[in-house]
C-alpha cells in the first residue's frame, strides 16, 4: 500500500496556508521584494518598487496579513516601519517561484511544448 507523503495533517494545513498567503499577487510581490533588498526596507521604499496601481493603503494591509501569519517581521525606529523576512520555510518557497518564474524566462518559454 502506498504511503501518503505528508504523514501529519497539520503539515498539509500549514502547507494550505502559506500557499493561500502566497496566492495573493501584491502579497507575493511584496515577499518578492523583500527577498529581493536582502534586507530590511521601509514601506516608503517598498511602495517605491511595487506598481503604482496598488495603493499605499491596500500595501499595508497586505503587509498586515503578513506578519498576523509572521511571514514578515518589522521593526520601528523613529518615524520609520522596517520590514524584513521572519519565515525561512516561506523563503524557500519563493526562491522555487522565483528560480522557475524570474530567473531564466526566456529557457522557461523554450522548455515549454508549442501549443
Amino acid at each position: 500500500m502506498k504511503q501518503n507523503s505528508i504523514s501529519n495533517p497539520f503539515d498539509a494545513k500549514q502547507a494550505t496556508e502559506l500557499i493561500s498567503l502566497l496566492a495573493n499577487e501584491t502579497r507575493l510581490i511584496i515577499i518578492c521584494t523583500l527577498l529581493n533588498q536582502k534586507c530590511e526596507i521601509t514601506v516608503n521604499e517598498l511602495l517605491d518598487v511595487l506598481p503604482k496601481e496598488i495603493s499605499p493603503s491596500y500595501v499595508s494591509q497586505q503587509l498586515k496579513v503578513l506578519k498576523d501569519h509572521e511571514l514578515v517581521f518589522n521593526r520601528k525606529n523613529m518615524q520609520f516601519v522596517y520590514y524584513r523576512i521572519a519565515d525561512h520555510n516561506s523563503l524557500k518557497v519563493v526562491n522555487l517561484l522565483h528560480d522557475i518564474f524570474c530567473s531564466n524566462l526566456t529557457g522557461i518559454k523554450q522548455s515549454l511544448p508549442a501549443l
